[in-house]
């Protein structure tokens, strides 16, 4: 229910009917209405269909020892394999996506568990079978390799083809690609004992709040009730979240430390310098740009420090505790309903055009999404598509502002893979993370440009931008943050250091106190709080995080393009998002208007943040004359 006026206007709407907000993550997943639930009927009708494309592709991997033998004999031949490689994959990734899609929305239903290992084991068979395509391409002389390239309908294959001879020195040979690959059958395991444990296994507590109400702090609920209007509440959410995760700390740290090493080991077997190296290059990008990064962030920490300042003062606390950093901190009974947020999304994104929100409109209306959290359902937000159909997006919507931007931010994501998947052929539409995250941080600024430009109200404009100030602090210095402390656990790892609870929590906490504790004691960050390393399922995801900050820097220089009406912003942008994986990702940013060689988008970002802090406290210091 929208409870202040300014949604009302910004949405143009004269007269809204109230409605009951209903609280799903305790229900049973078979009593959320449908129109809430994703529709993966354009996967599979159905699991006999899934069963029926299983058992195809298991015959067509098994052809692929006959087929290996003349594959170079002439170049038809090449472009044939890729071709039969192609459909393949392409099936694999749709099994894949609707086992997955249908574990996560009920993660205490093992049937779906027992698909995902199936197509896991499938993928794993695949490739021990294709490991010797690699080092057969990268054998190749340049002679040989440029005749190939020659055949006009390889046209479509000469990026992966060149992609593969720069990664030469980093490919092994057949009998070592196929052990490797056999390893890919466990390479998933710490993430999906991770996974088990925290959205299955472990007995959230259930809290009292203030006005009664009785919570099980869940991941989801977490989420949800961390931002708690009574401080005293807040301090219950995080006290019962986190001394939970305490207690299953060692095993938490079990898994990541084999995640690590799984890292480590890779990086050793295929002759890079580190895992850092090892993750980026592949992606043809420079562990500069990990470290440009972290660099920018630390020489602007007083930024981030001038913010929490800043908040302390609007809050009205002598100091702030960790467990208020996510509290709304201008006060207002925000709510922003799923169907109004759809609305306020669509008006934000105008300036990418008829052609982007005129598919948008059509995703919102073609169940593209799963809304709401049921009893079950894993935590937290993503996008994920297949070639073959529309792509998907997963939430956990709370009817809160943090609900309505993750909205939009999972939707850049899935407007990402559409536009992508529609203009590439297959080989070429599975973009990178380094680029994926600029869609859907982009859209994330749209949103808070469109909501201050339409605000008059001093206090609801107030109360935009320090969101827009919320998420700089959660997306550039918390996410680096993160990629600060993953690229010090792969150092101990590479040291020989095993990486046990207390190392963990050590490390962690040692990081988040120079983040966040300010010279002046503004911030006091309690010990507690270096068991947080174990609620971040991203760690799992090999330098992950620090895309997002790469992102949003890249995101903010090219939105204010698009803004200002610079010639032809609009249209690089979508140009970009149209490309796929057609260029190297440092290479679709530079055309699309950001150059992450340099630390400029990043000290954009800092310069966008320091003027909004000042807009801030200008906006303050005239509503408290």
């Amino acid at each position: 229910m929208i409870k202040n006026a300014f949604l009302l206007f910004l949405m143009g709407f004269f007269f809204l009917t109230p409605t009951l907000s209903v609280n799903y993550s305790n229900m049973e997943r078979s009593k959320i209405p449908e129109k809430f639930k994703w529709d993966l009927s354009p996967l599979y009708k159905n699991i006999s269909v899934w069963e029926k494309d299983y058992n195809a592709v298991k015959k067509e991997i098994a052809k692929i020892k006959d087929l290996k033998k003349n594959i170079l004999k002439d170049p038809e031949h090449l472009y044939n394999f890729l071709q039969f490689k192609d459909k393949i994959e392409r099936t694999l990734s749709k099994l894949y996506l609707f086992a997955h899609l249908s574990q996560d929305v009920d993660l205490t239903n093992s049937k779906n568990s027992e698909l995902v290992g199936r197509v896991t084991f499938l993928f794993s068979t695949y490739s021990k079978e294709i490991s010797f395509f690699k080092p057969l391409i990268a054998r190749l002389s340049e002679k040989d390799f440029n005749k190939l390239l020659s055949y006009k309908p390889l046209k479509t294959y000469r990026e992966y083809l060149t992609d593969i001879r720069r990664l030469k020195k980093h490919i092994l040979c057949e009998k070592r690609e196929k052990v490797i690959a056999a390893f890919s059958l466990i390479s998933s395991d710490p993430e999906t004992i991770y996974s088990k444990l925290n959205y299955a296994d472990i007995k959230f507590p259930t809290v009292k709040l203030s006005n009664g109400e009785k919570v099980t702090i869940n991941q989801s609920n977490y989420v949800k009730y961390r931002s708690s209007k009574n401080r005293e509440d807040r301090k219950k959410v995080f006290e019962a979240f986190f001394k939970t995760l305490k207690q299953f700390g060692h095993t938490t740290a079990a898994t990541l430390n084999e995640e690590i090493k799984l890292h480590f080991i890779n990086a050793k077997l295929r002759n890079y310098k580190s895992c850092l190296e090892a993750s980026l290059y592949p992606n043809n990008i420079d562990t500069t740009v990990y470290k440009n990064l972290v660099e920018v962030a630390n020489e602007n920490l007083d930024v981030l420090h001038r913010y929490m300042k800043l908040k302390k003062k609007i809050m009205g606390f002598k100091e702030l505790r960790y467990y208020d950093l996510y509290a709304d901190i201008i006060p207002g009974n925000y709510e922003f309903p799923a169907e109004e947020g759809k609305k306020i999304i669509l008006k934000a994104l105008k300036p990418l055009g008829e052609e982007y929100t005129t598919k948008l409109k059509d995703a919102f209306n073609s169940r593209w999404m799963d809304l709401y959290p049921n009893k079950g359902k894993a935590g937290g937000a993503y996008s994920d598509a297949c070639y073959d159909a529309h792509p998907y997006v997963f939430l956990n919507y709370n009817d809160d502002y943090e609900s309505l931007t993750t909205m939009a931010h999972e939707f850049g994501h899935a407007m990402h893979s559409f536009l992508s998947n529609s203009n590439q052929p297959f080989i070429n539409s599975q973009y990178t993370t380094f680029v994926a995250e600029v869609a859907s941080t982009m859209n994330e600024t749209l949103l808070e440009r469109y909501l201050v430009k339409n605000l008059e109200d001093k206090r609801e404009k107030l109360f935009i931008l320090m969101q827009y100030l919320e998420m700089l602090r959660n997306t550039f210095f918390r996410q680096t943050m993160f990629a600060e402390f993953e690229l010090k656990i792969h150092e101990l790892i590479e040291k020989g250091q095993p990486l046990s609870e207390e190392v963990l929590s050590k490390t962690y906490l040692n990081i988040l106190k120079k983040y966040y504790e300010t010279p002046d004691g503004d911030v006091k960050i309690d010990d507690i709080y270096g068991i947080e390393w174990a609620y971040i399922p991203h760690f799992y995801m090999n330098f992950y995080v620090y895309q997002y900050a790469t992102s949003i820097s890249a995101s903010t220089v090219i939105a204010e393009k698009i803004l200002k009406g610079e010639k032809n912003a609009r249209e690089n942008y979508l140009k970009m998002l149209k490309s796929g994986c057609s260029k190297p990702p440092v290479e679709l940013l530079k055309m699309a208007g950001a150059d992450l060689t340099t630390k400029k988008p990043e000290e954009k970002l800092i310069e966008v943040m320091s003027k909004t802090i000042d807009k801030v406290e200008k906006l303050w210091s005239e509503l408290n004359k």
